[in-house]
């Protein structure tokens, strides 16, 4: 669970933390983030899933494909705990 109202990359970050370690988890969100053209240190709620859509693939490769769908589910599960879209 993450903390209420905490941004969004940090939620997603920790959710994919246990599963990547946290050095690759940031990683892999700055450079997919970087992909879309999104800048600064957080994303805009309408952003989120567009994120999660461009991270999917490389997950797939790291986890496989029913992993890669429990960890997304896992990370849009903490986004609305914290307050987050999706």
């Amino acid at each position: 669970m993450s903390p209420k109202g905490e941004p969004a990359l940090e939620t997603i970050a920790r959710a994919l933390t246990p599963f990547l370690g946290a050095t690759m988890a940031r990683a892999a969100i700055e450079v997919n983030k970087n992909k879309l053209g999104l800048k600064g240190p957080d994303i805009a709620p309408a952003d989120v899933d567009r994120l999660l859509d461009e991270l999917r693939p490389g997950l797939r490769v790291y986890l496989g494909d029913i992993q890669t769908g429990r960890v997304i589910e896992v990370i849009r599960n903490a986004l609305a705990s914290s307050g987050g879209t999706t």
